[in-house]
């Protein structure tokens, strides 16, 4: 029998090489330290942006890569990607 998703995270194997920090974006704890929990915070926090806003659905696609993968390369994309979406919604958003 294959090992499930959430296993994965159980043996560390995917750890972030370094926390993102959330800047206090709602919801979320202050950083996210591996694909498994920011993948579960990103669905609990952003599901209805992930359906109707493109940037938060292309982090959730990498996250869900990632954990299918377990390679670095997808693991540091995730965490890029996720750490891009969290400093944007923690900037304010000027009026045109």
């Amino acid at each position: 029998m294959s090992p499930s998703l959430n296993d994965a995270t159980s043996h560390g194997a995917l750890a972030f090489r370094q926390a993102v920090p959330t800047h206090g974006c709602g919801g979320f704890p202050a950083a996210l330290r591996d694909v498994s929990e920011a993948r579960r915070a990103v669905e609990r926090e952003r599901l209805p942006l992930i359906r109707s806003n493109a940037a938060w659905l292309a982090v959730y696609n990498r996250l869900l890569v990632a954990q299918a993968s377990g390679t670095e390369a997808d693991i540091e994309a995730a965490r890029q990607a996720l750490a891009a979406a969290l400093e944007t919604d923690s900037t304010p958003q000027r009026a045109a």
